[in-house]
């Protein structure tokens, strides 16, 4: 988690105004960069060392602290001999212990039954202590720009992470964000927005749900990556920093750095069961993220629609849950109900530690541990047309 002190901002009433990285950076980060890439090899204990002097050139701290966590993260580290330290140590000491030589003739001995230098045993004896592996270069060169906006994604994350409630509107790609939501075990209010194509979100966090944990913070910061790859969105955060509740306002176009393209699932479950589905149920079509149904002014996105081949009217619907509450349960078949949607089946996660004494009366569900049995969900099916 960021530490609250990287988290620069100035407040305007109730309202937070993060103090990006921005172009006027560039020069330090540029020299920020250069110093890492002149560590790579070298002990991370080392770079760590040369930061604490301080640089040859003036950086504010607060942003070379957000600006340092992004290239550790980057650069990461690695133990530079394929041979395990754990493994060195225990033959040197052996070895010295059954025969007191010196360290150096002990070195070389331990060195020539693995085929190394005493040089390299002594490097990678401690290798496996955080501070003791070596920087390792990047797959691809860090600029900069990428820096700067890798930081600033980070900042934001930081002030989601002490979130207690996010909203948006989002333009394009809703279901993939909403979905994520779900996966985290967050619940969503979807409506639609202004303009044709864009919804308006309310995804309940930490404080109201949760009594004030940040697990479920960090769930919604998770979810940022997601809103950047939408076509646009505006959204606004209520979080909890330096003992106060503030207000904080991101859209897209601010300068955070935006997501890979998402995969095809969002899970490994909905993978999986994807494909079993498929194999064993050949006259069964299997719609992945199905257009969002309106029911009671709000929308729902199922996870799959199930629909007959030779019949496209007989459709079931299907939709993974994560966190629930009969409560929550209730009003989504109430709502699904409303929109003319009988046929719906939920897969319950038995690690929920929910029994089917919780659930609402006609909820159809399968339970599952890893992974959704195909068969489960034909049974259901086939019973009940």
């Amino acid at each position: 988690m960021l530490p609250e002190a990287l988290l620069q901002f100035s407040v305007v009433g109730n309202q937070l105004f993060p103090h990006y990285l921005q172009d006027h950076d560039r020069p330090w980060l540029e020299r920020l960069i250069a110093e890492y890439y002149r560590h790579v090899g070298k002990p991370f204990g080392e770079l760590k060392d040369h930061l604490k002097r301080g640089l040859p050139f003036q950086v504010p701290p607060a942003k070379r602290g957000l600006a340092t966590s992004v290239l550790n993260r980057v650069f990461g580290r690695e133990t530079p001999s394929a041979i395990a330290p754990r493994v060195l140590r225990q033959n040197l000491f052996a070895v010295m212990a059954t025969d007191p030589l010196s360290r150096e003739l002990g070195l070389r001995r331990v060195a020539e039954s693995f085929g190394l230098t005493p040089a390299e045993i002594e490097m990678c004896l401690f290798a496996d202590l955080p501070d003791e592996r070596s920087l390792r270069e990047p797959a691809e060169a860090v600029s900069s720009s990428e820096l700067m906006l890798r930081s600033n994604h980070l900042m934001i994350q930081g002030f989601l992470t002490r979130s207690h409630e996010l909203r948006f509107t989002i333009l394009g790609s809703a279901h993939r964000v909403i979905r994520q939501a779900k996966l985290r075990g967050l619940i969503c209010e979807v409506v639609r927005g202004t303009r044709q194509d864009d919804v308006s979100v309310v995804v309940s966090g930490p404080l109201s749900l949760f009594q004030k944990t940040l697990m479920y913070g960090r769930k919604l910061s998770e979810l940022l990556p997601f809103l950047a790859w939408s076509h646009g969105f505006s959204a606004t955060a209520s979080c909890l920093v330096r003992g106060g509740h503030q207000k904080i306002s991101f859209l897209s176009g601010d300068p955070i750095f935006p997501n890979v393209p998402p995969k095809e699932f969002d899970s490994r479950v909905e993978e999986m069961f994807s494909k079993r589905f498929l194999k064993v149920a050949p006259q069964w079509d299997l719609i992945h993220c199905p257009a969002p149904v309106e029911a009671e002014g709000t929308l729902i996105f199922p996870d799959f629609l199930i629909q007959n081949r030779e019949d496209p009217d007989n459709k079931w619907w299907l939709e993974i849950v994560g966190f629930w509450t009969p409560e929550y349960l209730e009003k989504k078949l109430r709502r699904l109900r409303a929109a003319k949607l009988e046929r719906l089946i939920l897969c319950l996660s038995e690690n929920l530690n929910c029994g089917n004494d919780t659930l609402p009366r006609g909820c159809r569900v399968v339970w599952f541990k890893r992974a959704i049995e195909p068969m489960n969900v034909l049974y259901i099916i086939e019973n009940n047309n």
